[in-house]
């Protein structure tokens, strides 16, 4: 009998591996391993300080790391490039993920259609005809067409930022980094950021998300990842790391977030 050839392990699009990070003599990442499939969504949480951030900064070389290296897509990275083929990488990688911050960081003297047009003419090269085409789409597919016409200071925050989701995903990332995209916006306008996320979890777009929302990280994540002091203290299914935390440091966490009255 010929035997079938194994089936090929699918790899990565995202793997990240003994990053660290210092910012003088303070070490903010200690070693992080992490990996994230095509279609996957996965939520870093844990508490304030302990690297969330600087690690999805690292990801796309806003932060250069201290050690280790990034691969995304094939492409690699790692803290010893210097130069000319540092800068190529760098470029490869930031043509392949994009990233929603805090702040909205909308043009304030642009509509909001040219706010998602500008950098599909300018970066990709797309005609603008198309560049409109595309532009309007993506609006609709976060309930924000019916305001192509405004400007950002016409719109409220949670407006803003999911016209910042329609801009980044413009430009055809392969993965989308999501930094608190909530934690600026009033309480009532968290919802309609979160309920746009979920929408594009369900579609299949691979998603970084760090969050403070937990009800988000339990409902939409497939996998949840808990940070603490510079390192993962606790990786797994969603549903598996709020219901059986196995780590005595992911329990604690998930004891003040009950106690602080936040949803889990």
């Amino acid at each position: 009998m010929t035997q079938q050839p194994a089936a090929e392990a699918v790899l990565p699009l995202l793997r990240i591996s003994g990053l660290r990070k210092t910012f003088g003599t303070t070490e903010i990442l200690k070693g992080i391993d992490l990996e994230v499939h095509a279609g996957e969504t996965v939520a870093i949480i844990g508490p304030s300080g302990t690297g969330k951030s600087t690690l999805l900064r690292c990801v796309n070389w806003l932060e250069k790391p201290t050690a280790g290296e990034v691969t995304l897509d094939g492409v690699r990275l790692h803290a010893d490039l210097i130069g000319k083929e540092e800068q190529q990488a760098v470029r490869a990688v930031r043509s392949r993920v994009g990233m929603v911050f805090q702040q909205y960081n909308l043009w304030p003297h642009f509509t909001v259609l040219r706010n998602v047009t500008e950098g599909q003419v300018r970066v990709l090269g797309a005609d603008p005809r198309e560049a409109e085409e595309k532009a309007l789409e993506l609006l609709a597919r976060v309930r924000m067409d019916a305001f192509a016409g405004r400007y950002p200071s016409q719109l409220s925050g949670g407006q803003q930022q999911r016209v910042a989701i329609a801009r980044t995903l413009a430009m055809e990332p392969r993965l989308v980094l999501f930094d608190e995209v909530t934690s600026a916006l009033d309480p009532e306008l968290v919802g309609e950021v979160l309920d746009t996320m979920k929408r594009l979890a369900d579609d299949g777009l691979t998603m970084l998300v760090v969050t403070h929302e937990m009800g988000f990280a339990r409902r939409v994540a497939d996998r949840v990842v808990m940070m603490d002091g510079g390192l993962i203290a606790e990786q797994g299914p969603a549903q598996d790391v709020f219901d059986n935390p196995v780590r005595d440091r992911t329990k604690a966490f998930f004891d003040h977030v009950r106690r602080s009255s936040w949803t889990v």
